[in-house]
């Protein structure tokens, strides 16, 4: 067996990490890789970006707690209940409308999964799906350094998960948890707040509207080393989400109302970094 074991590894190369290890995997009792049920809370620091091509862009160091919470049916099938909330004050970026700092971005996330063991000589694959729900929250009232008006935008996505977690022992009691995804975005909503416009310029009113936008995916990986209760990793998340409908809203500015047309441009969400969790 192997006493120690040093992983140098990319995280947007994680998903190749199983395929390099498992010849250097050590012969554990197999029921100690199965999915068992159990709770798990989690830690992650990462940083943050949300980008829409052209336009703007908002950054971020992200703090976040997760929870998890399973319940193996049988020897192989799992439910699992997943919660995130991730915050950190995000920095706005535009060539058009300029720059504002210390933006309010957060959001929350929560999943029902279901899942099944299969067992291989030294390993577990563990493929599963379900239906998850992401809120997203970023507040950019207020004026930016070129003097725009900005307003608070919510974003939800109802998407399909499916992916597999792969378990094998490194050594005796450590263990290596390798995690890919792909995420189908079932529906989402963009609600833009433009009733924050008004009392500002020379806008005196504005309507709160949502942007249907139901064409995307998402993608997942990370990789944690585990000891005892304890486990320790890189993660990547990657949201990749296309134009939205148009929707027709109505503005005032001064004395005069106006139709206006509007969509959610094309937009992507990159967030990596490192989840320690007990």
């Amino acid at each position: 067996g192997m006493t120690g074991m040093k992983l140098t590894m990319n995280l947007l190369t994680l998903a190749c990490a199983s395929v390099l290890l498992s010849g250097a995997s050590w012969a554990a009792p197999i029921d100690t890789l199965r999915t068992h049920t159990g709770q798990q809370v989690g830690i992650t620091i990462s940083h943050y970006k949300y980008e829409e091509p052209n336009f703007m862009s908002l950054e971020a160091m992200k703090l976040g707690i997760d929870y998890s919470s399973t319940l193996t049916v049988d020897d192989s099938w799992f439910i699992r209940l997943d919660g995130r909330y991730a915050t950190g004050d995000a920095d706005y970026e535009s060539a058009g409308t300029g720059s504002s700092d210390d933006i309010p971005d957060w959001y929350a996330e929560i999943r029902a999964l279901l899942g099944t063991d299969y067992v291989f000589n030294n390993f577990i694959l563990a493929p599963y799906s379900g239906l998850g729900y992401r809120y997203l929250f970023n507040d950019l009232r207020g004026d930016s350094s070129s003097g725009a008006i900005g307003y608070r935008r919510e974003s939800e996505y109802f998407y399909l998960p499916i992916g597999v977690t792969q378990r094998l022992a490194l050594n005796e009691g450590a263990q290596l948890e390798n995690n890919l995804e792909f995420d189908y975005l079932l529906h989402g909503e963009q609600t833009t707040n433009f009733e924050d416009l008004a009392g500002h310029g020379n806008f005196t009113y504005g309507e709160k509207f949502t942007n249907g936008q139901d064409s995307g995916y998402g993608l997942r990986a990370s990789s944690m080393y585990l000891q005892g209760n304890w486990s320790v990793g890189p993660y990547v998340t990657y949201w990749d989400i296309e134009d939205s409908e148009t929707t027709t809203s109505i503005v005032g500015i001064g004395d005069n109302y106006y139709l206006m047309s509007g969509k959610e441009p094309a937009n992507n969400t990159l967030e990596y970094g490192v989840k320690g969790a007990y």
